[in-house]
């Protein structure tokens, strides 16, 4: 089906090509580093305490 090859139902990339890619865009040195952590915040949600209020 189209969830499991997309592997909708996995937090975690188990492609190749995703993890090369999530690890260039998340790279701490890289300038799309702040959309990747808005995507992670996205899918993950936030933790009150994590917040700085």
């Amino acid at each position: 089906s189209a969830t499991k090859l997309i592997g909708m139902h996995e937090f975690e990339p188990t492609d190749a090509f995703l993890k090369d890619v999530a690890a260039i865009v998340c790279n701490n040195d890289a300038w799309t580093q702040p959309l990747c952590k808005n995507v992670i915040f996205l899918l993950a949600g936030f933790g009150s305490d994590e917040l700085n209020m």
